[in-house]
């Protein structure tokens, strides 16, 4: 089977389930077999999921964007496919399969419910993806920290997914032994208290902002509005002593934000 595009891969799944509905046969069970096998290398639209929740499902107004009597193959196949979705719930008994734009980011999102399974997203470091800074892309005067995705963004493979910084608290972590440096994320708070001058507030995609980190050595990223894809930043310095981790200050909760802070090992 040639090689086809995600919107030309969606229009024939349809197509395809359709005329198996209407008129099941044998022939029609290997045409969709084919081309569900055919959408596996499709590039930065591929993703692969896990049951983030069993006997739950994640609802929210308006995230619905299609629910139709589905394999669960069929729809994980559907949603890698279609850019706009990022998680599924799927209905075993019923076989209905809801793709979904949005993607809960606490367990305390998912309602009860026996009959729905919901699936989010594998990322890097459940695919098991080299570390982006294994290659030691960044100066050597300098700390290579990574980092993830928001778990509401369709997965991309054509990101960095690291920053380089020689922010005084990372070096005096490598100088201690601890060289392995990760992002850690939280949504809906901001601990940090200082905002590197000039970028505060800047409007600019927060992977972007990562890259410019070793100009302005930022420790950390504030950023909100990433899901409707209106990126709104602010670098984050705080504190230089070694060690130190987050203190405990919450400025402007919301789920619209998210915050990146390295932790190293």
């Amino acid at each position: 089977m040639k090689s086809i595009g995600p919107r030309g891969f969606e229009n024939q799944l349809f197509a395809i389930e359709k005329r198996a509905q209407e008129t099941p046969n044998p022939r029609s069970a290997v045409l969709l077999g084919l081309l569900l096998a055919s959408g596996l290398g499709l590039g930065s639209d591929v993703a692969m999921f896990r049951a983030g929740g069993a006997g739950k499902k994640f609802a929210g107004a308006g995230i619905v964007l299609l629910s139709t009597p589905f394999s669960r193959t069929r729809c994980a196949a559907l949603c890698r496919l279609r850019p706009e979705c990022v998680a599924f719930n799927y209905n075993g008994r019923e076989f209905m399969c809801e793709l979904l734009s949005s993607a809960s980011i606490r367990d305390s999102d998912l309602t009860s419910d026996p009959d729905w399974t919901y699936y989010r997203q594998h990322y890097p470091h459940q695919q098991h993806i080299v570390d982006p800074c294994a290659s030691s892309p960044c100066p050597a005067d300098s700390v290579c920290v990574s980092y993830e995705q928001p778990t509401y963004q369709k997965f991309r493979y054509d990101l960095d997914f690291y920053m380089c910084s020689r922010h005084a608290w990372l070096l005096a972590e490598r100088n201690a032994g601890r060289t392995t440096c990760k992002h850690g994320m939280i949504y809906g708070e901001d601990h940090y208290l200082e905002n590197i001058l000039l970028w505060e507030g800047v409007v600019r995609p927060y992977q972007e902002v990562f890259q410019e980190c070793l100009d302005f050595n930022c420790r950390g990223l504030l950023c909100k509005y990433i899901e409707s894809g209106n990126d709104q930043c602010w670098m984050k310095a705080w504190s230089s002593a070694p060690g130190q981790q987050l203190i405990s200050v919450t400025v402007v909760p919301g789920d619209e934000w998210v915050l990146w802070f390295p932790r190293c090992s």
